[in-house]
């Protein structure tokens, strides 16, 4: 019982951790367009 509680846990750290690099992924892309548009 414990065991699948911790498990639950875990798996969901990886999948907060992995949505956090997609979006400050996507931040930096977003930066980067923006900076291109004020080159432009």
């Amino acid at each position: 019982m414990s065991n699948n509680v911790s498990n639950d846990l875990t798996q969901n750290k990886t999948k907060y951790i992995f949505l956090d690099k997609k979006s400050k992924t996507r931040n930096r892309k977003q930066k980067s367009f923006k900076n291109n548009i004020n080159i432009l």
